[in-house]
């Protein structure tokens, strides 16, 4: 899945802002890791930075089913190396390249409302560690996703929307980070005639979009608001009717995606419509 502006481990806002700044700690830098609940798989690149990040999603385990509605875990795990080409800024201090690593458990209930519609606010409390630096953030984040979806034929139209609240809290300093984040898209899916391990092929398309609403909160080196960012994402998926064991994990959907926007540039991994799943 799928989520990007700044990234927990590309810090591009802090980086940039302090081309004539020399921290003198690596505390100083205080790097913003909020952005672990959105970024998934992929490759990514903001200003002067790249990123390579491994993301693992098990959000299968079910709590508790009835009729109309369930509770499930949310157990992501995220894995990533950061490079930056601003050594001359940041000199000894970040050395190139940085090892992080965020995981941010939590819980979900999915609402069914009607046949065509549900809805599923989330709760995730966790940590990112940076294994370079050796520093620790926690992490928070809450979420509504909302989902629609009907037929038109043989094709299957879902529109998603989910607003999302994430922030940072710095252990020694209380030095907190956050940002508000609306996204909205739609996804088209059709049976294919072609089959793959004795069912048929489903191709789906998305597009969607995400904004991240001013006063996010987040700060510069130097002290200075990081305004609003708008993303925009287009990606297509391959995968079946009911979910396959491939390698011991649940597939169902998987693609690739792209996002551009205000100076950045990713290519993801997909499991699925980004706004039909948490």
């Amino acid at each position: 899945m799928t989520r990007m502006l700044l990234l927990p481990l590309l810090c591009y806002c802090q980086l940039v802002t302090a081309q004539n700044t020399t921290p003198k700690s690596i505390e100083e830098l205080d790097l913003s890791y909020v952005y672990a609940p959105i970024f998934g798989t992929g490759f990514y690149r903001a200003g002067a930075e790249e990123a390579t990040v491994l993301k693992v999603d098990t959000n299968s385990w079910l709590l508790e089913q009835s009729e109309r509605d369930e509770w499930y875990w949310l157990m992501p795990v995220s894995v990533g190396v950061r490079y930056t080409e601003l050594d001359d800024i940041v000199g000894e201090v970040l050395d190139g390249s940085l090892l992080n690593v965020s995981f941010l458990p939590g819980v979900a209930r999915r609402y069914t409302l009607t046949d065509q519609w549900e809805i599923a606010p989330s709760l995730q409390l966790g940590f990112a560690r940076d294994l370079t630096l050796h520093t620790t953030r926690g992490l928070y984040t809450a979420a509504l996703r909302s989902t629609n979806w009907w037929m038109h034929g043989d094709d299957r139209w879902t529109f998603g929307n989910r607003l999302r609240l994430a922030g940072q809290n710095h252990p020694t300093n209380d030095r907190r980070q956050g940002f508000l984040l609306l996204e909205s898209g739609f996804d088209w899916e059709r049976r294919l005639s072609t089959e793959f391990m004795g069912e048929p092929l489903l191709f789906s398309t998305f597009f969607y979009g995400q904004y991240f609403i001013e006063n996010t909160g987040i700060k510069a080196i130097s002290g200075e608001p990081v305004g609003a960012q708008s993303l925009y994402n287009l990606g297509f998926t391959v995968g079946w009717d009911r979910p396959k064991d491939i390698l011991g994990f649940s597939v169902q959907r998987v693609g690739m995606s792209v996002a551009a926007g205000n100076n950045i540039r990713a290519y993801m991994l997909n499991l699925g419509f980004p706004l039909g799943i948490d």
